[in-house]
């Protein structure tokens, strides 16, 4: 049977439409759901005087949305993506894998185990704030609960290592992210606790496999937050010719992390949860170590390795995330080559300038 063109068209039309009301019903729905739980989201903004990106995130800690608009530059995706935490102890629901603290992720929608209930924390907000705290709560073992601090300050810029002894500085805002792990027992400790930040991200809008990673743990000094120096970061060119850079890094002073990796994390198309990828080998807990991946659709991830939690106790991982639209990355200052032979000629300039000064105190005293 031939279909006339126009009736093609409007077959189209109408698929279109279909489809667009489709994706609408799962995300009131989802709306719904969350607005239900208490699982709202909140809207952090940087602080006046440097006012560079706002983020989006709800109960659980996770985000999808984070906007970035320095200078003239107008507002645009950084993630997009996804910002979200894992954790592991004996006796979790998903054991032998870890579980994610959310189960809602956001285009593509996602569904993962449902292990987390809130138990206090933010709502629905259209204003903004810099600083917000909510706690959530194993369901089934409800001495687990953690703790999740937001605060985004103008604490930059910071280095953001992106390999080979080049990096850029950030945005003067940067987020610190605390996640306070609390055993409320007072009787049974919790075990074999490991804990997993992950992120995904699309900085620049670029939506394609366009994407670049590294984990980088070179300290740089001369820039602001030194306990921060392991690094994962990842970076695009934007669609307004620049390259732009999306990364977190971890708070050494606190507890070391165990492992690491930058992987692939692709959509596998239908709102269905990715069979491979590194979300997978965050649940499953095998995190490679590998140090980079791009062009590509990419995450990166680290994993700690937190033992046992007292009765009563706590143990605390704290986190910070950074942008930055630098025109070009910098290079650590080294002491080899060009730069040591530098080092020498004013070690010398400066030993032959002590020397004709002595002997001009010693004639001046003639």
């Amino acid at each position: 049977m031939r279909i006339h063109k126009n009736n093609r068209n409007s077959l189209l039309v109408i698929v279109i439409f279909m489809a667009l009301l489709v994706t609408l019903q799962a995300d009131m729905a989802l709306s719904r759901d969350k607005e239900a739980k208490g699982a709202g989201e909140i809207h952090y903004a940087c602080p006046a005087g440097c006012s560079e990106w706002t983020i989006d995130v709800d109960v659980f800690g996770y985000s999808d949305w984070l906007w970035f608009h320095p200078d003239s530059t107008p507002s645009h995706e950084m993630l997009s993506g996804d910002w979200a935490a894992a954790i592991y102890y004996d006796g979790i629901e998903t054991s032998p894998q870890a579980t994610w603290l959310t189960d809602y992720w956001i285009c593509p929608y996602y569904r993962t185990a449902e292990t987390f209930e809130p138990v206090s924390g933010p709502t629905y907000t259209s204003g903004d704030q810099s600083a917000g705290t909510s706690t959530i709560r194993d369901r089934a073992m409800t001495q687990v609960e953690i703790q999740i601090d937001y605060e985004l300050v103008c604490d930059g810029p910071v280095a953001m290592n992106i390999g080979s002894g080049l990096f850029v500085p950030s945005t003067d805002c940067i987020a610190y992210v605390t996640y306070t792990i609390k055993n409320t027992s007072a009787t049974l400790p919790l075990t074999n606790v490991y804990f997993y930040q992950l992120l995904h991200g699309h900085p620049g809008d670029e939506y394609d496999p366009e994407v670049t990673g590294r984990y980088d743990p070179a300290f740089i000094p001369t820039y602001n937050q030194q306990n921060y120096h392991w690094d994962i970061s990842m970076w695009a060119k934007s669609s307004f010719g620049n390259v732009e850079y999306i990364g977190f890094s971890v708070d050494s002073t606190l507890y070391p992390f165990n492992r690491y990796d930058v992987a692939d994390f692709r959509d596998a198309g239908g709102n269905i949860w990715p069979a491979t990828g590194l979300n997978k080998d965050v649940e499953n807990r095998v995190l490679l170590n590998r140090n980079s991946l791009g062009p590509d659709c990419i995450a990166g991830a680290m994993e700690w390795s937190l033992g046992t939690i007292s009765p009563l106790g706590q143990k605390e991982i704290k986190v910070m995330l950074s942008m930055s639209n630098s025109p070009g990355p910098r290079r650590l200052p080294s002491l080899t080559g060009y730069g040591l032979l530098v080092l020498i000629i004013l070690l010398v300039l400066a030993a032959i300038t002590v020397i004709v000064r002595k002997r001009r105190d010693v004639m001046t005293t003639v």
